[in-house]
């Protein structure tokens, strides 16, 4: 019987366009065509609901600093910076 071989969608955009790229310890990467992030297809992301990311972003808006939100929400301070730029 032969496997398929199925090779994983970019986290970060979605793409089906992946390569691979080398490995990272023994494991497999990938290498996006479309938006070049490389990525293990394996590695656990966090998946924070958007009500968390809302509530990241109201209360910077309320004038909360970036730490404080952080903490408050128990996610790290890069997370909520990512959060409140992008959106």
């Amino acid at each position: 019987m032969e496997e398929t071989l199925r090779r994983p969608t970019c986290p970060h955009c979605a793409s089906y366009r992946v390569v691979k790229n080398g490995s990272v310890q023994g494991r497999q990467s990938y290498l996006c065509r479309r938006c070049y992030h490389r990525f293990l297809p394996d590695a656990k992301r966090p998946n924070h609901p958007p009500t968390l990311k809302h509530r990241a972003r109201d209360l910077y808006q309320q004038g909360w600093n970036v730490t404080a939100i952080a903490r408050h929400l128990g996610v790290a301070i890069p997370t909520v910076w990512k959060w409140i730029h992008r959106h």
